[in-house]
């Protein structure tokens, strides 16, 4: 699926659980992070978005966010940077 066909869907209100964004391009990669960012809504990022640097981060403290439920929102976004296990 590329970037345009991704915001298309999100748009249509089509969102998957889980989304893997790989490829050489980082711009697009950037763009496409940028549109699944725009699933939270910008005063509710705070409490509901997430990124780790799986370098920098332990498994164990990733897991721990995915168990939290969305606070006052409807989704909670985790974004997971360098996840080697794949």
């Amino acid at each position: 699926m590329d970037v345009n066909q991704l915001k298309q869907s999100i748009q249509a209100g089509q969102i998957a659980p889980v989304y893997l964004v790989t490829g050489t391009e980082s711009a697009l990669n950037q763009q496409a992070l940028a549109v699944l960012r725009d699933i939270i809504p910008a005063d509710q990022q705070t409490m509901n978005y997430a990124r780790f640097d799986l370098h920098e981060t332990e498994l164990d403290a990733v897991m721990n966010e995915v168990d939290e439920l969305p606070f006052f929102g409807d989704y909670r976004e985790i974004v997971l940077d360098n996840p080697d296990f794949f």
